[in-house]
């Protein structure tokens, strides 16, 4: 991290051991005591290097926590906000759960001295090293692509360019002059039967590859036209019997390979999806379900957020769609949305 720069030399190793121990977001949930502990060094030393850290870095490096790293953020600020640091030192946890006509009584303010409050936390980091999640993300190189081809999508495999592997003349050539020597000639041909093996093996491999993932194309269309709610129902047997193999050929082939589509990187994986079936005489995947969860959710009123069973019942009316309510809360987790309560807006 080059603002590390501006720490002396002699500290600058220590400085480096403390980032090399904080998690992903930048936090040390363990204290610095512990942080000293760990590094063999005193913790008068270790406050004096983060303390730099944090004038140089961010100003909640090392924070324990989400909480802690706000205090900071606050104590740092040129001006004092109090109420913000009421709010985050004594009801952190009534404002996480969005308590806050309770939490205005309790500190004897009115609800938009809690807003002004709430617009200086929003401006606030909750990672510290949110600024080197770039450098540690992952790129996905799609496996093959689905290309729009009349009414329909064609695969073609991102390696198709890339020559094809084959055994070298020098091979052919060893086995041709060992015919003098049998042992020598009959070793080179178990040698040589095991590569063909593996070469078949290989082109095989991309043969089912290339079958499953034209019958997905197929089955999956209107999610390739039209984006995820088009999804439909497909279980990896429905697949496996239009192609020909067992269920196991098309699970080990979908296995860790992505898809470049209209829509955007998917995984293989995805293309399939349990689903309900709709009083419309339709069928609705998993995905499409979930996107429904959402779309209701964000139109709905916020001063009256529709609680799990509220979004079963719109979802039962409006799409024919027959969902638990505990189905609906396994859902909206999954998508990270929050409970009623958390979303509901005081105005």
């Amino acid at each position: 991290m080059s603002a590390l720069n501006g720490i002396p030399f002699g500290a600058k190793f220590l400085a480096d051991a403390i980032l090399a121990l904080l998690d992903p977001r930048g936090f040390f949930p363990d204290g610095i005591e512990a942080l000293a502990d760990s590094l063999d060094r005193s913790e008068l030393e270790v406050r004096r290097v983060i303390a730099r850290m944090r004038t140089l870095v961010h100003p909640a490096m090392a924070a324990k926590d989400l909480r802690h790293a706000y205090l900071l953020q606050l104590q740092g600020m040129p001006e004092a906000h109090p109420v913000a640091e009421a709010l985050v030192k004594e009801h952190f946890n009534e404002l996480l759960a969005n308590r806050l006509p309770q939490i205005a009584a309790h500190l004897d303010v009115s609800m938009s001295a809690v807003r002004e409050a709430l617009d200086i936390l929003a401006l606030l980091d909750s990672r510290p090293l949110h600024d080197t999640d770039a450098e540690d993300s992952v790129t996905i190189l799609p496996d093959l692509i689905f290309q729009p081809k009349g009414e329909g999508f064609q695969v073609q495999l991102t390696r198709d360019g890339l020559p094809e592997l084959r055994l070298s003349e020098a091979a052919r050539q060893a086995l041709e002059n060992s015919r003098a020597d049998p042992k020598v000639h009959a070793f080179l041909m178990r040698r040589l039967e095991r590569a063909r093996w593996f070469l078949d093996a290989v082109a095989q491999r991309r043969q089912s590859l290339t079958r499953i993932a034209e019958e997905l194309g197929r089955r999956q269309c209107d999610f390739l036209h039209s984006g995820p709610e088009k999804l439909v129902p497909l279980r990896m047997q429905e697949v496996a019997d239009a192609v020909g193999v067992h269920i196991s050929t098309v699970s080990r082939a979908v296995r860790g390979k992505w898809a470049l589509t209209p829509q955007g990187i998917f995984s293989l994986k995805s293309f399939f999806s349990g689903g309900q079936a709709t009083s419309k005489g339709g069928s609705a995947s998993r995905v499409a379900i979930q996107q429904r969860i959402r779309e209701i959710v964000e139109a709905e009123d916020r001063s009256a957020p529709l609680s799990d069973e509220e979004v079963a019942k719109v979802l039962k009316d409006r799409d024919g769609i027959q969902v638990a309510r505990r189905t609906i809360t396994k859902y909206r987790k999954m998508l990270e949305i929050p409970a009623s309560n958390v979303r509901r807006n005081f105005g």
